[in-house]
């Protein structure tokens, strides 16, 4: 028996691709459209960077909570 069988393999690739783009969407949003000062926006690098999922999901919560002014 297999470890990982074809199928999970693609599953476990597919979900690791998933996770890279939300931490690449993040991370672009933060830099290219946060209001937040540079304080803050360092701050949530750095917890982007090092826990990227949980601080991927984080970010997209709670720190987008102001929003742009037109």
């Amino acid at each position: 028996m297999q470890l990982l069988s074809p199928g999970l393999g693609l599953i476990l690739w597919l979900i690791v691709i998933i996770l890279v783009i939300l931490v690449i969407a993040a991370l672009n949003n933060l830099i290219k459209y946060s209001t937040l000062d540079a304080n803050m926006k360092v701050m949530w690098l750095l917890i982007i960077l090092f826990v990227p999922v949980i601080g991927s999901i984080m970010y997209f919560i709670t720190g987008k909570s102001k929003k742009l002014k037109v």
